[in-house]
């Protein structure tokens, strides 16, 4: 009975052993497991922290650039109502349109568009006719880039240094005329006064219908609308398109940024107010070190 308890007993300790061992692997491939998932999920909680970051940045950015050109936008639509006044309405209606027809933001046209207006104005022109003068100067502007691979800014720069008698930018153009030539369109435009004298305005009309003249001879004119659908051209229109929506983004938040700009003067205000005090606090606290 004995040798059968003992037996029992030496059966049920080498169970008893086999499970306590395979109990404290469990235990540690438990802890290794819990280890590992521990760092995972502290590598992945790191990794998403900075996605997070990145995104969060990227969306400051965003907004802020949003905001500018929203803020750019509202300056250019002062500008173009100061300017034209009763054909202003044309120009802004042009502009919603000026993305795909011109490969330029509806800020970016009437900024253009008041930049032309101005030679307009001197030219005596008002209301539609000022505004057609100028909507059809910032089209040809896009031709003129387009046809001769030029940047939108480097096109206008160009065909306002025309306008206002400079003739070595238009030159590069291919647009060749001199002063004679600039009198002679004007007789015939019949933009001289009575007495013959022909103003300065009225040469501004006469530049204009040189330089359509020749662009038009050159096949210039029209080239955009023509290649639109060229990589060039399409990258103008996509990326007017897009300031479009950053414009429409940053009116939405102006509102917010004009609280943050007056929450930042309030802040520089004190400390202002508080900077002579400070000032004093600073050479008392000297003067007692140096005692």
């Amino acid at each position: 009975m004995a040798g059968k308890k003992a037996s029992i007993s030496m059966l049920i300790g080498g169970d008893a052993s086999g499970l306590r061992k395979a109990t404290k692997n469990a235990t540690k491939s438990l802890d290794k497991f819990s280890k590992s998932s521990a760092n995972a999920a502290k590598k992945v909680g790191a990794a998403f922290g900075k996605m997070t970051a990145g995104i969060t940045v990227a969306a400051a950015g965003l907004g802020a650039k949003a905001v500018d050109l929203a803020s750019d936008f509202d300056e250019s639509m002062s500008k173009t109502k100061a300017i034209f006044r009763d054909g202003a309405d044309s120009i802004i209606a042009s502009s919603k349109e000026a993305a795909t027809a011109v490969g330029l933001s509806r800020g970016e046209f009437m900024e253009a568009a008041s930049s032309f207006g101005v030679f307009g104005t001197a030219a005596g022109l008002s209301g539609d006719d000022l505004a057609t003068f100028s909507a059809d100067l910032v089209r040809t502007s896009a031709d003129v880039a387009s046809f001769n691979n030029l940047k939108p800014e480097e096109a206008l720069a160009k065909l306002r240094a025309g306008l206002s008698g400079e003739t070595e930018p238009l030159k590069q153009l291919g647009i060749l005329f001199n002063a004679a030539a600039v009198d002679a369109k004007a007789l015939e435009m019949g933009l001289a006064d009575v007495n013959g004298e022909i103003s300065e305005g009225s040469k501004i009309m006469a530049r204009n219908a040189l330089i359509m003249e020749q662009l038009g001879a050159q096949g210039a004119l029209g080239d955009f609308e023509k290649t639109s659908g060229g990589l060039a051209n399409q990258q103008r229109i996509l990326t007017a398109r897009l300031k479009d929506v950053g414009i429409t983004i940053g009116t939405a938040l102006l509102p917010i940024a004009a609280k943050l700009a007056e929450g930042v003067s309030n802040l520089i205000a004190l400390g202002e107010r508080w900077a002579p005090q400070m000032e004093q606090l600073r050479d008392r606290v000297k003067e007692l070190g140096e005692q």
